[in-house]
């Protein structure tokens, strides 16, 4: 993978991992955010780059400071 998408597969597993730790589905996550599921699940595959008010958007949903979806899960204690 090349190093300039280290940050979406970071984003990605983050996002997963919060909202099923939340409880949340996909849809679920998608329209408290306000955005397409499919759009959701490419974030969750970092295949997709999000603005900067959909990540806000998603951390707000999954009680997250934003900067937190961008760490390494060893990072968050």
């Amino acid at each position: 993978m090349a190093a300039d998408a280290h940050w979406e597969k970071l984003l990605g597993e983050n996002v997963r991992r919060l909202r099923k730790q939340s409880g949340m589905s996909q849809e679920e996550l998608a329209y408290g955010v306000g955005v397409d599921v499919r759009y959701l699940g490419g974030i969750e595959r970092a295949q997709e780059n999000p603005s900067l008010k959909v990540l806000v958007q998603i951390a707000q949903c999954l009680d997250v400071q934003p900067h937190q979806l961008l760490l390494d899960q060893s990072e968050w204690d």
